[in-house]
């Protein structure tokens, strides 16, 4: 199984979803992600990156919070990391508020995802600020699996997306806003 995610706009992932209904939108401000999963290696976006999936919890639904953590590693590293992301797994299946969750390894690099699913953005505030949250996911601990030759890959990111309801989009250039 495969999860395939691209990033954008939400007024342009929006017009995407509407020619893709089964895809799953969520935003964060002006920032939108769309997703969904499926067996086959390509995918429906034209730019995208695509998981093959290792661990996966729970359906996946628009209306949860989705916490998306990325992770890029050295070759070297990947039997490592991937333990370690097993290991989050087996921890974030019982963290209450913990809806869904897709451990996966990039088709197209070394890079790894950890996509959690939260009842409210509330659950995933509330899980950050727990010793399972530095042990698993703080860039101080997904550091130990970069080496010089990933420093030159893409950075640890870690973003929360909400329910495209619950999303609001301020327009930085609107001044009127106090």
């Amino acid at each position: 199984m495969n999860l395939h995610l691209t990033t954008g706009t939400v007024s342009y992932l929006k017009s995407l979803k509407k020619a893709h209904p089964e895809v799953n939108i969520a935003a964060i401000g002006h920032e939108a992600l769309l997703y969904y999963e499926d067996g086959s290696e390509s995918s429906v976006f034209k730019t995208r990156r695509t998981f093959s999936l290792i661990r996966s919890f729970g359906v996946l639904e628009e209306n949860n919070t989705t916490s998306v953590h990325t992770i890029p590693v050295a070759s070297d590293k990947r039997e490592s990391i991937t333990a370690h992301l097993s290991e989050l797994y087996s921890v974030v299946q019982n963290v209450r508020g913990a809806q869904a969750v897709r451990i996966g390894e990039s088709v197209e690099d070394s890079t790894f995802i950890a996509l959690i699913q939260w009842a409210a953005a509330s659950t995933y505030n509330d899980f950050k600020d727990t010793a399972d949250y530095s042990d698993y996911l703080s860039a101080k601990v997904l550091k130990r699996f970069r080496t010089a030759e990933s420093l030159f890959q893409e950075t640890i990111t870690s973003k929360i997306y909400m329910p495209l309801e619950e999303n609001v989009e301020s327009d930085p250039y609107d001044e009127e806003r106090s």
